[in-house]
């Protein structure tokens, strides 16, 4: 397949550069500034573990099969991870100084446990990615499910800012529901798209 990577390639770039900055500022210790970091370190992960897939599925041939599965599951477990991450940095905007109930933290928690538990058992059940007999890269139903936990995730993100909205600025109103919205296309555009890896620069 001929894979479109120079999106990866930006979004490494764009999110080592705003790491940099990040990491020469003293910002205060706040529960916005861990995630928003964590984020960038997912996309990070996610963006060059994403190229290094891509090398694993095109010489599937030459890489052990089980080396190639865990080369996925670097790629696939942080990606599923940043919806998650991102909604929890809504929550600590919305929340502010009040104390999170355990209703609230399983929200947060349990959809992406179910996804991380269908990724990391797809080399056995192949229900999330898997190789054919022809070391063929196939997605398995399971995908279909990960998206739609992470569409679940923006869902939670405008029933927040809808809930608290007089908690926040226009301003960050105004981001949280762009950001929603430009992930979300990016998605989209990648699952119709298979070989356009957009997802990483969006985020």
């Amino acid at each position: 397949m001929d894979w479109i990577i120079e999106f990866d390639i930006c979004a490494l770039l764009i999110t080592a550069l705003i790491l940099w900055v990040l990491h020469r500022r003293k910002d205060l210790v706040t529960m916005q500034n861990i995630t928003f970091r964590v984020i960038l370190i997912l996309t990070l992960i996610s963006a060059s573990s994403d190229l290094l897939s891509i090398y694993a599925i095109e010489h599937a041939t030459e890489i052990p099969l089980w080396l190639n599965y865990v080369i996925q599951l670097m790629y696939s477990l942080p990606f599923t991870a940043i919806p998650m991450v991102f909604y929890i940095y809504v929550v600590s905007l919305t929340i502010q100084n009040r104390i999170i109930t355990k209703g609230r933290i399983a929200i947060m928690v349990v959809p992406y446990s179910i996804a991380f538990l269908l990724i990391i058992t797809s080399p056995f059940t192949h229900w999330h990615i898997y190789f054919n007999e022809s070391l063929k890269y196939c997605h398995g139903w399971a995908v279909y499910v990960t998206y739609a936990l992470s569409f679940f995730y923006i869902i939670l993100c405008f029933i927040d800012i809808s809930h608290y909205k007089k908690r926040l600025s226009t301003m960050q109103i105004t981001t949280i529901i762009l950001i929603c919205f430009i992930c979300a296309a990016s998605v989209l555009l990648q699952l119709f798209i298979g070989n356009l890896m957009i997802v990483s620069f969006a985020v």
